[in-house]
């Protein structure tokens, strides 16, 4: 069974590379967008998603404010950071709205794997073939 995603991410290339990535390893995107402010059809699928992808830095709205609006609308969705940015505030403020993970400009694809392994949305033995995978 498959597990269901989002990504908002405003880097086109960055944006199709992580959906990419998720759908690989069996996932179904829901929704992409590079907006910081969610369409009215997205507000509603979010109470279907199992994790979403959020990038700190967005326009017309900063991730972590994004990250606010998801808690408040559907909780159980699992908020996975994604940034170039490392400041130590941003981590904190990160951690305290509830993000899972962050993960770090540029990854792997391998990264990735980890992470949905360790939400228990793949198994260890899902895409052994992704080993050589190289930073994105």
């Amino acid at each position: 069974m498959g597990f269901k995603f989002a990504v908002v991410e405003d880097a086109g290339f960055v944006r199709s590379v992580l959906k990419s990535c998720f759908a690989d390893f069996g996932g179904e995107c829901i929704f992409e967008t590079g907006s910081g402010v969610l369409t009215a059809e997205q507000n509603d699928q979010l109470d279907s998603l199992d994790v979403m992808v959020i990038d700190f830095v967005l326009p017309d709205r900063n991730g972590i404010e994004l990250a606010g609006v998801v808690r408040e609308r559907s909780p159980h969705t699992i908020l996975v950071g994604c940034s170039s940015l490392d400041a130590e505030a941003i981590l904190a403020q990160a951690k305290a709205v509830g993000f899972f993970k962050v993960l770090a400009k540029p990854f792997a694809k391998t990264q990735i794997r980890d992470l949905l392994i360790e939400l228990g949305l793949i198994s260890q033995i899902h895409h052994k073939k992704d080993r050589g995978a190289g930073h994105v």
